[in-house]
């Protein structure tokens, strides 16, 4: 949209009281023109800026993902269970007794105990119990293989 199109329409919208009609020489809201800015073409400030490049946070967080619910339970030191055809283990969020957290079989993935009414996947049980965010979880999980 051009800075005349810009002013044309702020002009419609103080006409019918929705804003404040603009003062003489006031720039108009939100153009970013040179002319409202004061901001030359071609300075630095009016470059764009290069968005951030994720792929590889993107691919640990993937590879962390598919870590299996069995093998963080082993990285835990959490000692599983056969109960008739769920596993169980004892579950490190509370003192347990006898082993209440069930590890899902299969494609699920995910994880359930009972007296915390606690679950999630293979990440939130390693969040929960190094009481860690996302990002450092994801970390600790798949360490970076540059450094």
């Amino acid at each position: 949209m051009s800075h005349f199109d810009r002013a044309v329409r702020y002009d419609l919208r103080a006409a019918k009281g929705f804003v404040k009609p603009l003062e003489h020489d006031q720039p108009v809201p939100g153009c970013g023109c040179p002319a409202c800015t004061g901001v030359p073409e071609d300075s630095p400030a009016r470059q764009p800026v290069r968005p951030r490049d994720f792929s590889g946070w993107e691919e640990r967080a993937e590879q962390a993902r598919s870590i299996g619910l069995l093998e963080i339970c082993r990285r835990l030191n959490l000692e599983i269970q056969k109960r008739g055809t769920s596993l169980y283990a004892q579950c490190p969020l509370h003192d347990d007794k006898k082993p209440s957290l069930s590890p899902e079989l299969g494609r699920s993935g995910l994880w359930y105990c009972f007296p915390c009414i606690a679950g999630g996947d293979a990440i939130e049980l390693w969040m929960r119990t190094h009481r860690t965010g996302f990002a450092d979880a994801v970390r600790e999980l798949v360490p970076d293989q540059e450094g």
